[in-house]
C-alpha cells in the first residue's frame, strides 16, 4: 500500500509549497501530507494534501485512518531574528525565543485537537475551547478510543474520542507543574512524568492517580513500559 509522511509546521507554509489538495494556505500553522512514490527509479515525496491553518501545529498520531494532531497554542514569537553562520555575529541558532514564563505565560493561547481524515487531510472535528491551557513540545498519545495530552498548565488530559470531549483531567493537589512527557501505556494505567520530578500513575478510565514516584530531576522525556517496569 501506499506509504506516508505526515509533517506538522509552525508558521506560514512555504510559498513554495503546492499540493493537489489544500484546505487552506496556513499562516500559523499546518500539517503537510506527502505519499513516499518510486517514479524512473528513484523514490520522492509527493506532496498530497495541506491542512487548515492551525495554532503552531505538533506531533501528528494516525489511528484508523483519522489523523489526530494538536495545536500548541504556545507564544512562539521571536525576540531575535536568527543569523546564519556566515553573517556577522552569528550563527544564532533558535530565532532567540524568550522562554521568560513572565512573557511567555501570559501571552500563549490554548491547545486545539484536531481529527483529519488522513487520505485527504478534511478537518473531521476539533476540541475547540475546550482544553483551557497550552504546551510546549508535549507529546500525543492515541489508543483505544482516548487521546492523552499534557499542558502546561499542570493538567493531563483523557480526551473520549467518541464523544470528542474531555473524559477526565488529572492535576497534581500539591505540586503545580507543567507536563512535557508523552504517555506511555498499560492495559488500565497512564504513565507520564512531569516537570515536577514526579512519574505519574494513572487509572486511564478515571485519571484518578494510582501511585506517583519521586526522581531527583525534571522528568522532560516520555516513558518506557517494560513489563511490570518504568524507566524514565
Amino acid at each position: 500500500g501506499t506509504q506516508w509522511v505526515l509533517v506538522p509546521f509552525w508558521g506560514p507554509v512555504s510559498t513554495g509549497f503546492h499540493a493537489p489538495v489544500e484546505h487552506a494556505r496556513p499562516t500559523e500553522g499546518g500539517v503537510a501530507a506527502y505519499r513516499l512514490e518510486e517514479k524512473t527509479g528513484r523514490w520522492q515525496l509527493t506532496p498530497a494534501w495541506l491542512s487548515r491553518d492551525m495554532d503552531l501545529a505538533e506531533e501528528v498520531v494516525v489511528a484508523g485512518g483519522v489523523a489526530f494532531v494538536y495545536a500548541a497554542g504556545e507564544d512562539g514569537t521571536q525576540v531575535l531574528a536568527d543569523l546564519a553562520w556566515n553573517e556577522p555575529g552569528g550563527p544564532r541558532y533558535g530565532g532567540g525565543l524568550s522562554s521568560g514564563s513572565i512573557r511567555r505565560i501570559t501571552v500563549s493561547r490554548h491547545v486545539s485537537l484536531y481529527a483529519l481524515d488522513a487520505l485527504t487531510g478534511k478537518e473531521l472535528w476539533s476540541s475547540g475551547n475546550q482544553i483551557a491551557s497550552w504546551n510546549h513540545f508535549s507529546g500525543l498519545t492515541v489508543a483505544n478510543g482516548r487521546a492523552y495530552v499534557g499542558t502546561f498548565g499542570n493538567e493531563v488530559l483523557g480526551i473520549d474520542l467518541v464523544r470528542r470531549a474531555a473524559k477526565w483531567s488529572y492535576r497534581h493537589k500539591v505540586r503545580s507543574f507543567p507536563f512535557y512527557s508523552s504517555a506511555a501505556l498499560t492495559a488500565d494505567r497512564v504513565v507520564l512524568g512531569g516537570r515536577d520530578k514526579l512519574v505519574h500513575c494513572l487509572n486511564s478510565s478515571t485519571g484518578k492517580a494510582a501511585w506517583t514516584f519521586l526522581t531527583k530531576a525534571r522528568v522532560e522525556s516520555s516513558p518506557v513500559i517494560v513489563g511490570n517496569r518504568v524507566f524514565v
